[in-house]
């Protein structure tokens, strides 16, 4: 199996975001929205799950399921404690 040498996430906008959900868990990370959409097309669409690239651990991923989310907050400050600096939020 041959690996695509491009990255799919260099397609997209890294959104930086915290995800309250109904337990009161928060996470915090990255949803990479294709470029021109936006997170409420994300929240729009007929996907049940999120997958949501940890803010602490770049390596970690984790699946969200929409129907548990109370609540999405695009988090503008602190992008550049995470060697981003430029994200369009749009």
């Amino acid at each position: 199996m041959t690996q695509s040498s491009s990255d799919p996430r260099k397609e997209t906008n890294a959104i930086l975001v915290s995800v309250l959900m109904h337990d009161g868990s928060r996470y915090r990370g990255y949803i990479h929205l294709p470029k021109e959409h936006r997170l409420q097309d994300l929240l729009n669409d007929a996907r049940s799950f999120i997958p949501l690239e940890q803010a602490a651990n770049n390596d970690a991923v984790t699946i969200v399921s929409k129907h548990f989310i109370v609540s999405i907050e695009e988090l503008r400050e602190g992008m550049h404690e995470f060697g981003l600096n430029a994200i369009s939020l749009a």
